[in-house]
Protein backbone atom coordinates (compact mmCIF):
# COMPACT_ATOMS: atom_id res chain seq x y z
CA UNK A 1 0.00 0.00 0.00
CA UNK A 2 2.86 2.37 0.71
CA UNK A 3 4.16 1.96 -2.84
CA UNK A 4 0.73 2.71 -4.27
CA UNK A 5 0.40 5.84 -2.14
CA UNK A 6 3.88 7.07 -3.05
CA UNK A 7 3.32 6.39 -6.76
CA UNK A 8 0.02 8.30 -6.64
CA UNK A 9 1.60 11.29 -4.91
CA UNK A 10 4.58 11.36 -7.29
CA UNK A 11 2.24 11.17 -10.28
CA UNK A 12 0.12 13.97 -8.84
CA UNK A 13 3.18 16.14 -8.25
CA UNK A 14 4.41 15.59 -11.80
CA UNK A 15 1.00 16.45 -13.23
CA UNK A 16 0.82 19.54 -11.03
CA UNK A 17 4.23 20.70 -12.27
CA UNK A 18 3.15 20.05 -15.86
CA UNK A 19 0.01 22.08 -15.25
CA UNK A 20 2.05 24.98 -13.86
CA UNK A 21 4.50 24.79 -16.75
CA UNK A 22 1.60 24.80 -19.20
CA UNK A 23 0.07 27.88 -17.59
CA UNK A 24 3.41 29.70 -17.46
CA UNK A 25 4.63 28.99 -20.98
CA UNK A 26 1.53 28.91 -23.17
CA UNK A 27 -0.55 31.81 -24.33
CA UNK A 28 -3.96 31.63 -22.64
CA UNK A 29 -6.87 30.72 -24.91
CA UNK A 30 -9.41 33.34 -25.89
CA UNK A 31 -12.00 32.00 -23.41
CA UNK A 32 -9.61 32.24 -20.45
CA UNK A 33 -7.65 35.42 -20.86
CA UNK A 34 -4.82 35.59 -18.31
CA UNK A 35 -5.89 32.09 -17.18
CA UNK A 36 -9.00 33.48 -15.51
CA UNK A 37 -12.17 31.44 -15.89
CA UNK A 38 -15.65 32.83 -15.21
CA UNK A 39 -15.58 31.75 -11.56
CA UNK A 40 -12.12 33.06 -10.73
CA UNK A 41 -8.43 32.58 -11.33
CA UNK A 42 -6.96 29.14 -11.96
CA UNK A 43 -3.85 30.24 -10.10
CA UNK A 44 -5.82 30.79 -6.90
CA UNK A 45 -7.41 27.35 -7.16
CA UNK A 46 -4.00 25.89 -7.88
CA UNK A 47 -2.39 27.63 -4.89
CA UNK A 48 -5.14 27.09 -2.33
CA UNK A 49 -6.42 23.63 -3.29
CA UNK A 50 -3.86 21.67 -5.24
CA UNK A 51 -0.65 22.49 -3.44
CA UNK A 52 -1.95 22.07 0.16
CA UNK A 53 -3.81 18.84 -0.63
CA UNK A 54 -0.79 17.37 -2.39
CA UNK A 55 1.44 18.47 0.49
CA UNK A 56 -0.74 16.65 3.04
CA UNK A 57 -0.94 13.42 1.07
CA UNK A 58 2.77 13.73 0.32
CA UNK A 59 3.45 13.86 4.05
CA UNK A 60 1.32 10.76 4.55
CA UNK A 61 3.15 8.92 1.77
CA UNK A 62 6.60 10.02 2.93
CA UNK A 63 5.99 9.16 6.59
CA UNK A 64 3.91 6.05 5.89
CA UNK A 65 4.74 4.01 9.00
CA UNK A 66 4.18 6.97 11.30
CA UNK A 67 0.84 7.77 9.63
CA UNK A 68 -0.29 4.14 9.86
CA UNK A 69 0.67 3.98 13.53
CA UNK A 70 -1.11 7.25 14.38
CA UNK A 71 -4.22 6.28 12.43
CA UNK A 72 -4.32 2.85 14.09
CA UNK A 73 -4.04 4.44 17.55
CA UNK A 74 -6.96 6.78 16.95
CA UNK A 75 -9.18 4.52 14.81
CA UNK A 76 -12.45 3.33 16.31
CA UNK A 77 -13.54 1.34 13.28
CA UNK A 78 -12.44 -2.16 12.25
CA UNK A 79 -11.16 -0.97 8.87
CA UNK A 80 -7.64 -1.72 7.67
CA UNK A 81 -5.86 1.57 8.26
CA UNK A 82 -3.38 1.06 5.41
CA UNK A 83 -6.20 0.75 2.90
CA UNK A 84 -7.89 3.89 4.20
CA UNK A 85 -4.65 5.91 4.03
CA UNK A 86 -3.94 4.64 0.51
CA UNK A 87 -7.44 5.74 -0.51
CA UNK A 88 -6.82 9.15 1.07
CA UNK A 89 -3.62 9.51 -0.94
CA UNK A 90 -5.36 8.50 -4.18
CA UNK A 91 -8.30 10.83 -3.63
CA UNK A 92 -6.01 13.69 -2.64
CA UNK A 93 -4.04 13.19 -5.82
CA UNK A 94 -7.22 13.30 -7.91
CA UNK A 95 -8.45 16.41 -6.07
CA UNK A 96 -5.17 18.20 -6.67
CA UNK A 97 -5.76 17.93 -10.41
CA UNK A 98 -8.91 20.10 -10.30
CA UNK A 99 -7.26 23.13 -11.99
CA UNK A 100 -6.11 20.96 -14.90
CA UNK A 101 -9.62 19.55 -15.34
CA UNK A 102 -11.15 23.03 -15.19
CA UNK A 103 -8.58 24.29 -17.67
CA UNK A 104 -9.38 21.53 -20.15
CA UNK A 105 -13.14 21.62 -19.68
CA UNK A 106 -13.73 25.40 -19.71
CA UNK A 107 -10.88 26.88 -21.72
CA UNK A 108 -10.52 24.44 -24.61
CA UNK A 109 -12.72 22.65 -27.09
CA UNK A 110 -11.16 19.24 -26.38
CA UNK A 111 -14.17 17.86 -24.49
CA UNK A 112 -16.84 19.48 -26.65
CA UNK A 113 -18.63 17.27 -29.22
Amino acid sequence: MARLARAAVITGALLLMANAALMLTMTPPYRCRNWVVADGSLWMLWAFLSVPVLAVVGLIAARWQWAVRKAAETSRYPLPVEHVLAAVCLMGTFMSQAPLFILVSRCTDWLKP
